[in-house]
């Protein structure tokens, strides 16, 4: 995933097909070339702080239309470190949830008042 960040060149290149003010693109790299890069865009941010998610539209970038691009990647300590903690969540809740199952104590049901004999 790789987020651009637009330039004033840019902002007026794309109004036509993004829309008036754009910040930042984001999206997949389908290819790069010297000049542009085309890319499958999932993201797109204004100046105005709103954003339009997209659903893999495809969108040319030129080398002047942007200021900046950077890589998002994720982080593999971070992950593990997730799935972790949720087997393990995961595994408390399903002992709390099976102890008084099987548990094979007394019921704690009592016995109904015999009805009053005339």
């Amino acid at each position: 995933m790789v987020s651009a960040q637009i330039s004033d060149v840019g902002r007026v290149a794309l109004s036509e097909p993004v829309g008036s003010g754009v910040e930042r693109i984001e999206g997949q790299v389908v290819q790069k070339g010297d000049t542009a890069i085309l890319l499958m865009v999932s993201e797109v941010r204004f100046l105005s702080g709103l954003s339009n998610k997209w659903q893999g539209q495809q969108l040319t970038l030129r080398a002047l239309d942007v200021r900046s691009v950077s890589q998002r990647t994720f982080s593999r300590q971070r992950t593990v470190t997730a799935v972790i903690v949720g087997v393990l969540a995961a595994g408390a809740l399903f002992t709390v949830g099976f102890t008084g199952l099987f548990s094979g104590g007394a019921s704690r049901d009592t016995p109904a008042d015999p009805p009053p004999v005339n």
